[in-house]
């Protein structure tokens, strides 16, 4: 079986980085969404921007650390031996644009899949957080400005 190692390889990656990506997504909503902070949040709507621009920045790191791991994996397995090259492969695949520069021997093609797969599944759970986190920001924020506007009326 000519795709045996690809999976292998591939299934381990893809499921130690999509468990890397969801405990980095809960890990920055813990932080984002402590009390303290939600407190100064509702106080002031460029804090709920700045913390909002602190989960994008945190989401596309999540993203660069994911590509550079599968990266390291091809220079590993011997499928490349150019780590720039690999980093390359990896952002193209994660940004869903590819990179058609960069060839890959033929056996390595499961492989390359499986990841462009695994980005996939990574950048529609990126999507669903921060768009969840968006929500919950406007609803504090709404709340505070409900609870101030009683306290003035």
């Amino acid at each position: 079986m000519i795709w045996a190692a690809d999976w292998a390889w591939g299934a381990f990656a893809a499921v130690a980085l999509i468990f890397f990506h969801v405990s980095a997504l809960f890990g920055m909503s813990i932080a984002v969404f402590h009390e303290t902070i939600t407190q100064l949040r509702a106080r002031s709507l460029f804090m709920s921007v700045f913390v909002f621009s602190i989960l994008g920045a945190g989401a596309v790191l999540t993203h660069a650390l994911e590509a550079a791991s599968w990266a390291a994996l091809y220079c590993y397995i011997g499928a490349v031996k150019d780590y720039p090259d690999a980093l390359l492969h990896s952002f193209g695949a994660y940004s869903t644009m590819g990179d058609p520069t960069i060839v890959f021997e033929k056996k390595w093609r499961l492989i390359l899949q499986i990841e462009s797969l695994s980005a996939a599944v990574t950048l529609g759970l990126t999507t669903a957080f921060l768009f969840s986190a968006l929500n919950r920001l406007q609803d504090i924020i709404r709340h505070a400005h409900d609870k101030s506007e009683k306290l003035f009326h």
